[in-house]
C-alpha cells in the first residue's frame, strides 16, 4: 500500500484490518498526536506485536520532533537505533541473533542477507523508504542512558537530590511529594522500607531534606550522610532529635548510606550527564532527543530507585512549563509490571498517577506498556484515553482489559455498545483493537512495518558497541588540555585567576575542592566520639602580601584561595581506624609531653615532630626521622653517666669520710621512648614516659 504523505500531529500507524476476512485494508490509521496528551495504554501478551506498534509510534513521534523519555527493563527499545537507510546486508549483520541463524542452519551473512530483504519487502510493502528512515534518523538524537552502568552513556543521579528550582512556599505541597518519592527511592536502594507517616528513618530524612530545599540548598550523598549524624533541625515533632532517633541508631542509617557510597560498583551512579529534564529531551543545540533508558542490568531495589528519581524530576519539570493543548513531549514506561500494582504503593506509583492526572495540561503524554494485565492498577489508568489491546492469552488478563477499559469510556463521559469480548478474542499477531475516546468509536489495525530493526533485547556488551562512537566523543569532549608547565609552587600556595575568566560555578568548586587525601566533608565518627573543633589561624602577613601579590598582577580583580596555615588541634579521638585529629585544616603541630617518672619532670616534645592531618582519608602519623633526632638531642641533656663514690681515709682515726656519693648512670632508650610515644597517640593520650635504662 502507498504510505500517506507526511503530516505533522498525524502519525502513520498501519492500516485498518478487516477481522471477517483476515485481511488488512488499504485504509491508512493516522493517529492525532493531540490525542497522546490524553495518554495511551498498550497491553497484549508476548509475541501480540506490542513492541513493533509502540516503536512505530515513536518512530513517528520522533519525525514530528517530539522529545520522549523512554525507560527501558527489558531492552527492546534500544532498537529504536537500529535504523539503516540502506537497508544492506552488512549493515543488519553485526545485530542479527546468532542463535536464530543458527536455527534456520544459516551463517550470520545469510542470515543478514535474508533479513535485510525481509526488511526492504516489508517496509516496501506499507510505501515506506530509505529516504524516511534516513529523515528519522537525522531529526531526533537517540542516546542509550545506562544508569549505574558504563556501557552506555552514564547518568549521574546526584542532580535528583539538587533542590528544585521553584519557591518552596508556593509550592510546598508538590516539593514535599518529590521528597518522599525520592526519600523511599533512597532507603529501597539500602534496603529499608521505612512507612512515610511513621517510618522514623523516612520522617528523620524528609526533613532533612526539606531542611536544605527550603533554603534553596543542594544535596549529596556525603552531606546526607553528615546530616543523619548531625540532623540540621534539632526537633522532629514535639520531640528532640535525638530522642525521636537516636543517635546510635542513626549512625548506622549513616553507615548504610556510606556502605552504598563506598562501594566501586555505586561509583557509576555518580557519573555521567546529569538527571535533568530539559536536556534530556534536547541537545544544547536545541535538538529533540529520544532518551532511552536501558535498565535491563539493575536489580528490582535499584530499578525502582532510578525510576522513581526519574518520575519525580519530570514532575518538577512538568510543573514549571506552561500550559498547552499540543503534544510537547512524551514519557514511555516500556513495562509496568511492577511500578505501578493495584494495592501496594511502591515509591513509582505516586509520581505515575500525578503524570496521569495532570500532564495533559503541559502537553506531557504519557504511554504505559505491559504484557501482565492483572497486577495493573486499572482505576489509576481511567485516565488514559487512548487504548491499543493486542492478542490476550488468559481469559482472566482479558477481563481485566475490559474492566479497564471500560472504566476509562466511563470516564470520558461515554458509553460504548462495541462487543469488546469478541473483538479482542479474534485478535491475532500485529492486529490491535485501538479505542480512542476522542474518536468516533474503536478500530481494529494492522501494525505497519518497524522502520528500526526489531531484532530483539540487546545485551550490554551490545549497547556498548551502538553506543560506541556517543562514548569516544565524551570521553574526547572531557578530557583536558595539556597544561603548560609550570614553576614550583612556594611553600604557602596561592592561586589567582583573573575575575573575568572565573565563572561563578567554577569559584565555587574551587572553593570547596579539597586537596588530594583530603575530604570535602569531615568523616564519620562513632556516635560516642566527642568531636571538638577549634578556630583557624591564618598567615596574615603571608596573606596579605599574596592578595596584593595577585591584585598587582590581574587589575581587573582576581579569585584568590589562601591556605589556612596552623590550628589549634583538639585531643586526638578514637575511630575504628585509629587515631585521628579534629580540626579544620592541616597540616598541623601536636602538643605531646613525654614524662620522666624518676624525676617527676615534663619534657615537652617538640611540636614540629608532629605532622597531624585534619580530616585525613589516612590515621595520625609521625616522622620518624624528625622524633629520632629530636630524641637524640634531648638525649645529649638527661643522659647521666655512672660514677664511682669518692672516700677519704684517716689514718690517725682509721675512718672514711664520704666525698661524693657513687651515682648509677642513666641512658634514654631511644627506639622504646619512639615505640612509647606512637602508642600514646594511638591510644588518645597526649603523654608518654621516656624509657631510661641504668
Amino acid at each position: 500500500m502507498q504510505a500517506p504523505p507526511e503530516k505533522l500531529g498525524s502519525f502513520y500507524l498501519g492500516a485498518e484490518y478487516d477481522l471477517d476476512t483476515g485481511a488488512r485494508t488499504e485504509l491508512p490509521v493516522n493517529y492525532d498526536a493531540r490525542d497522546l496528551v490524553t495518554h495511551a495504554v498498550c497491553v497484549g501478551m508476548t509475541g501480540s506485536g506490542k513492541t513493533g506498534l509502540c516503536i512505530g509510534l515513536l518512530e513517528a513521534a520522533a519525525i514530528d520532533k517530539v522529545p520522549a523519555l523512554l525507560l527501558d527493563p527489558k531492552g527492546d527499545i534500544t532498537n529504536l537505533l537500529l535504523q539503516f537507510p540502506e537497508l544492506r546486508p552488512e549493515d543488519f549483520a553485526p545485530w542479527v541473533n546468532v542463535d536464530d541463524a543458527r536455527r534456520k542452519e544459516q551463517t550470520v551473512e545469510e542470515y543478514a542477507q535474508n533479513t535485510a530483504g525481509s526488511w526492504q519487502k516489508g517496509l516496501a510493502d506499507w510505501g515506506i523508504d530509505g529516504a524516511r528512515i534516513r529523515t528519522l534518523l537525522e531529526t531526533v538524537d537517540y542516546t542509550i542512558f545506562t544508569p549505574g552502568s558504563d556501557a552506555g552513556v552514564s547518568i549521574n543521579i546526584m542532580g535528583s537530590l539538587a533542590a528544585p528550582a521553584l519557591d518552596f512556599d508556593g509550592n510546598a505541597e508538590l516539593i514535599r511529594e518529590r521528597i518522599s518519592g525520592t526519600v523511599a527511592a533512597l532507603l529501597g536502594l539500602v534496603g529499608i522500607k521505612s512507612d512515610p507517616i511513621r517510618g522514623t528513618e523516612a520522617i528523620l530524612l524528609s526533613n532533612i531534606f526539606e531542611h536544605y530545599w527550603r533554603n534553596g540548598e543542594d544535596l549529596d550523598l556525603p552531606k546526607l550522610i553528615m546530616a543523619i549524624q548531625e540532623p540540621p533541625v534539632r526537633q522532629i515533632g514535639v520531640f528532640d532529635v535525638d530522642t525521636f532517633y537516636p543517635q546510635k541508631d542513626r549512625f548506622g542509617l549513616a553507615m548504610a548510606f556510606n556502605n552504598l557510597m563506598a562501594s566501586p560498583t555505586f561509583k557509576t551512579w555518580l557519573e555521567g550527564e546529569p538527571l535533568e529534564i530539559n536536556s534530556l529531551f534536547f541537545t544544547a543545540e536545541g535538538k529533540p532527543r529520544h532518551s532511552v533508558f536501558y535498565i535491563a542490568h539493575l536489580s528490582d531495589s535499584e530499578r525502582m530507585f532510578f525510576v522513581t528519581l526519574l518520575l519525580e524530576a519530570l514532575v518538577t519539570w512538568m510543573r514549571a512549563q506552561s500550559g498547552t493543548t499540543s503534544l510537547r513531549s512524551l514519557l514511555y514506561f516500556d513495562e509496568i509490571f511492577g511500578f505501578f500494582p493495584p494495592s501496594a504503593e511502591p515509591s513509582s506509583k505516586r509520581p505515575l498517577l500525578t503524570l496521569l492526572k495532570q500532564a495533559r495540561a503541559f502537553g506531557l503524554g504519557v504511554i504505559l506498556v505491559t504484557q501482565n494485565p492483572v497486577d495493573i492498577d486499572y482505576k489509576g489508568l481511567t485516565n488514559a484515553g487512548t487504548w491499543f489491546i493486542g492478542k490476550l492469552q488468559a481469559e482472566r488478563d482479558k477481563e481485566r482489559v475490559l474492566s479497564g477499559l471500560k472504566g476509562a469510556i466511563a470516564e470520558a463521559g461515554k458509553s460504548e455498545k462495541t462487543d469488546f469480548d469478541t473483538l479482542i478474542s479474534k485478535l491475532g499477531s500485529r492486529v490491535f483493537l485501538m479505542h480512542n475516546v476522542h474518536a468516533d468509536g474503536p478500530v481494529v489495525m494492522h501494525t505497519r512495518w518497524a522502520q528500526s530493526y526489531l531484532r530483539g533485547p540487546l545485551t550490554r556488551p551490545q549497547v556498548r558497541d551502538l553506543m560506541a562512537p556517543r562514548l569516544t566523543a565524551i570521553a574526547e569532549a572531557a578530557a583536558p588540555a595539556a597544561a603548560p608547565a609550570t614553576p614550583a609552587a612556594p611553600a604557602a600556595e596561592i592561586t589567582s585567576v583573573p575575575a573575568a575568566e572565573v565563572a561563578p560555578a567554577e569559584i565555587e568548586t574551587a572553593a570547596s575542592a579539597a586537596p588530594i587525601g583530603y575530604l570535602d566533608v569531615q568523616p564519620a565518627l562513632d556516635p560516642a566520639v566527642e568531636q571538638v573543633f577549634l578556630p583557624v589561624d591564618v598567615d596574615e602577613d603571608a596573606t596579605v602580601a599574596a592578595i596584593t601579590q595577585a591584585l598587582r598582577e590581574h587589575a581587573g580583580g582576581a579569585h584568590v584561595r589562601v591556605p589556612l596555615a596552623t590550628v589549634d588541634i583538639a585531643p586526638p579521638q578514637l575511630t575504628s581506624g585509629g587515631a585521628a585529629v579534629d580540626a579544620l585544616a592541616g597540616p598541623a603541630p601536636l602538643p605531646l609531653v613525654l614524662h620522666d617518672a624518676r624525676s617527676g619532670t615534663e619534657v615537652a616534645l617538640d611540636p614540629e615532630v608532629m605532622r597531624a592531618v585534619a580530616f585525613s582519608t589516612t590515621p595520625l602519623r609521625i616522622d620518624r626521622d624528625v622524633l629520632r633526632a629530636h630524641l637524640t638531642a634531648l638525649a645529649a641533656e638527661i643522659d647521666v653517666p655512672a660514677r664511682d663514690a669518692r672516700l677519704r681515709f684517716n689514718p690517725a682515726t682509721g675512718g672514711l669520710t664520704v666525698i661524693r656519693s657513687s651515682q648509677p648512670g642513666r641512658q634514654l632508650d631511644i627506639d622504646a621512648t619512639m615505640t612509647a610515644v606512637e602508642t600514646a597517640l594511638v591510644d588518645g593520650r597526649r603523654q608518654a614516659d621516656l624509657v631510661l635504662v641504668e
